[in-house]
């Protein structure tokens, strides 16, 4: 069995070798990820479903933060009608982002995690 590590440096050199962009390599979010010890993958070679679910977690969860201290509190929105807003503004730049990664895992041809 290959450790998560040996794993991560393969799809690193991997994504090296065919010119990735370094920002999307390793991003600052993945990058804090790793020093707290969470085992994700790089996302160009991460699965749909966990691309989608880290980028919608955090993406609503500090855009809700950030919306409702800045813009609906002053304007009176409810604490549910927040959640929902961010819930689905979360949702949709989830998908979108995974979508994309998705996209560029295929036009380059890299390889999925799990075939590493």
């Amino acid at each position: 069995m290959v450790s998560f590590d040996e794993r991560k440096k393969t799809a690193i050199r991997i994504l090296e070798e065919k010119k990735i962009w370094q920002p999307n390599r390793t991003p600052l979010l993945m990058k804090c990820l790793w020093h707290m010890g969470v085992r994700i993958p790089p996302f160009p070679v991460a699965p749909f479903w966990l691309i989608a679910l880290v980028t919608a977690l955090g993406f609503g969860l500090s855009w809700g933060v950030f919306m409702w201290f800045f813009a609906w509190q002053k304007e009176g929105y409810t604490i549910t009608a927040a959640l929902i807003a961010s819930s689905v503004a979360g949702l949709l730049f989830g998908l979108m982002a995974a979508g994309s990664h998705l996209y560029r895992r295929k036009a380059q041809q890299l390889p999925e995690w799990k075939s590493l």
